[in-house]
């Protein structure tokens, strides 16, 4: 096998894993249940249309808004590991074959 067909080998596996990674697998965990109030109580200003657009508590929104901005480790990993590839198939696509030396190429005066 070749250097070239190695490099495109590795990258195209590097690339397949990390896009798999990154869309794939989530490391924040179960997403949280958000909680309904009673009409007329406070609420968070948000409602819920999966629970029948029911008022959602202030505590419960808080900790489903944490869950929501945290980062995806595994994104950023997979990402990261995708654009590695990417850069060795380029480095496959671009590199030369070395030639190899003839005997008869040397020079002997």
């Amino acid at each position: 096998m070749t250097s070239r067909s190695i490099l495109l080998t590795v990258g195209a596996i590097l690339l397949v894993a990390g896009l798999a990674g990154a869309f794939l697998l989530d490391s924040r965990g179960p997403e949280p249940a958000l909680e309904c109030v009673e009409e007329g109580a406070p609420f968070s200003g948000y409602r819920d249309d999966q629970q029948g657009d029911c008022p959602v508590s202030d505590e419960s929104y808080e900790t489903w808004n944490a869950w929501q901005r945290q980062s995806n480790t595994f994104a950023g990993i997979g990402f990261s590991l995708a654009a590695i590839g990417v850069l060795t198939m380029i480095a496959g696509v671009v590199i030369r074959p070395r030639k190899s030396r003839s005997p008869e190429s040397t020079h002997n005066p």
